[in-house]
Formats: structure tokens, C-alpha cells, sequence
């Protein structure tokens, strides 16, 4: 049985369109190219996406294939998340990738076809809105993969395989 989302839609912000794009999202029915906007509510994307930022996600089409770099929304039982995707495996089909948070959050494992859509814009409050859609930042965004996939790997993957078991 698949799972059940509830928006509060008496009490979400923003105009009807939007609460209804925000639920065609969770329903991961969001055509390729709308957009919406959510707000964040963890730090694990810190220093890029702060908790109380909103940002802006458009949906992707059946054949789109996010790229390593990018910041993707995807299903997590019953939330929404926001990670960095680090390393992009094809098999099995449709291929899954391994995302982590660019703060200390751990790393894991996500399907494409859990992933609803790619972060296009950050709006910080009290700071300028981040577009992450021209090339400079999807360079940068794959350096952050890089170093990303760097720690987890020395921190962790790395250490755990050098221990000695005697």
C-alpha cells in the first residue's frame, strides 16, 4: 500500500495553486518543468539551504535524469528531502544514486524513481536568493559531490574497512 500524504491546506500558506502544486509534488505528479515552492525545515543542506529557507523545485520529466551535483527533493517514508546527489549508478534500472546532506548528515541510498524533483532556487531569508540553474553553480555543485563523496568516504567507508578485526 502506497503511502498517505496530508497537507494541512486550511492552514498552508501561499495561494490555492500553489498548496495544490506542493501536493502534485508529494504525489510525485509534478509535470516536468512546473515548479514550487517549499520551506525547509532542517540544516542538513547547511551552509547552502539554512533552516527557514523556501526553495524552489521543478518537477522532472519520466525520462530526465538528474545530474551528480545537483540538489534533488526525494520521498523518505513519509517526508520530503533535500540532499545533494554524490555518485549515480545506472543498475538496476532506472539506476539509484547516493545523496547526502552538505551539513553532517549521513549518507544514503535513493532510486530514481523515489526522486520528485531538482532544487532550482534557494531564497535565504535575509540574504540574495540563489539560482543554482546556470553553469558556474552546477560546476559548483559537482565540486560540492566531490568533496561530499571525499568525507563520507575518508570519514567513514574508508576507516571502517582499515580496522584491524584481531
Amino acid at each position: 500500500m502506497p503511502p498517505t500524504w496530508t497537507i494541512d491546506v486550511e492552514h498552508s500558506p501561499g495561494p490555492l495553486a500553489q498548496r495544490t502544486a506542493q501536493w502534485r509534488l508529494l504525489q510525485q505528479d509534478l509535470a516536468a518543468g512546473e515548479q514550487v515552492t517549499l520551506p525547509v525545515i532542517s540544516g542538513s543542506m547547511m551552509p547552502l539551504i539554512p533552516a527557514g529557507a523556501r526553495i524552489t523545485v521543478q518537477g522532472l520529466g519520466p525520462a530526465e535524469i538528474p545530474e551528480v551535483g545537483e540538489v534533488v527533493v526525494f520521498r523518505d517514508r513519509d517526508r520530503l528531502v533535500a540532499h545533494r546527489l554524490l555518485f549515480f549508478c545506472p543498475l538496476p534500472s532506472p539506476g539509484w544514486y547516493l545523496q547526502r546532506g552538505d551539513g553532517a548528515s549521513p549518507a544514503g541510498v535513493v532510486g530514481r524513481a523515489r526522486i520528485c524533483g531538482r532544487v532550482v532556487a534557494v531564497s535565504r531569508p535575509g540574504d540574495r536568493d540563489l539560482d543554482l540553474t546556470p553553469a558556474a553553480a552546477r560546476h559548483q555543485g559537482r565540486r560540492a559531490a566531490r568533496r561530499s563523496l571525499w568525507r563520507w568516504c575518508r570519514g567513514g567507508f574508508l576507516l571502517a574497512r582499515r580496522k584491524d578485526p584481531a
